[in-house]
């Protein structure tokens, strides 16, 4: 048989029965959970009494309003000069207390030639068509063609819409004129025939 000894409880101070080999102190369980919730500080943000000891703040809103103090920073609108709260995680080069605010600035800012994607009619730009590299031309406002198509139209020929343009040494990005050749599907696939197999 078991042997048997009174204990106290150290949380209430009951008397209660428990196993000499046991290394138990509390009465019950929830005397041993209530016994693990003493107040050991008070709320960071209000120091009233804290619940639980493994937490900071006695509530939920003490939690934010603690965390927003150290978070939030006042600035300065661009635009109109607004004093305003932003989170230091939101902060940019420029900040704008409203959409207005940032619109106006994009506007004045990053429109036409002030916008860094702003490339001037006859920039060349080098892109991917097909799984092959090929050059193309600005030739007006968001309008872009192949540059093999603008030089042959800029010497006055014309490429119709059956016809295909072969590249004679076959390096897609040499567009001079005495590179280039107007063919049909069919022959433009018999001269790579060898390519493609």
């Amino acid at each position: 048989m078991r042997k048997m000894e009174e204990r106290t409880c150290k949380h209430c101070n009951k008397a209660f029965m428990s196993r000499t080999e046991s290394r138990t102190v509390y009465c019950s369980r929830q005397c041993s959970g209530l016994a693990h919730r003493i107040i050991k500080h008070g709320c960071y943000h209000c120091d009233n009494p804290v619940k639980n000891n493994r937490c900071e703040f006695c509530s939920r809103e003490c939690a934010i309003q603690a965390r927003h103090k150290k978070t939030v920073v006042r600035i300065n609108c661009v635009v109109c000069g607004k004093v305003f709260d932003r989170h230091k995680c939101h902060l940019r080069e420029y900040n704008f207390c409203s959409c207005k605010c940032n619109g106006q600035w994009q506007s004045a800012c990053l429109a036409g030639k002030n916008s860094p994607h702003y490339y001037p009619i006859g920039t060349v730009a080098y892109r991917t068509l097909n799984g092959r590299v090929r050059a193309w031309i600005k030739v007006g406002n968001k309008k872009w063609i192949l540059r093999a198509h603008h030089n042959l139209n800029s010497h006055g020929v014309a490429v119709p819409k059956n016809k295909v343009i072969h590249h004679r040494d076959k390096d897609a990005l040499n567009d001079s004129i005495a590179n280039l050749e107007i063919l049909t599907r069919a022959e433009h696939i018999n001269k790579h025939r060898n390519d493609l197999y």
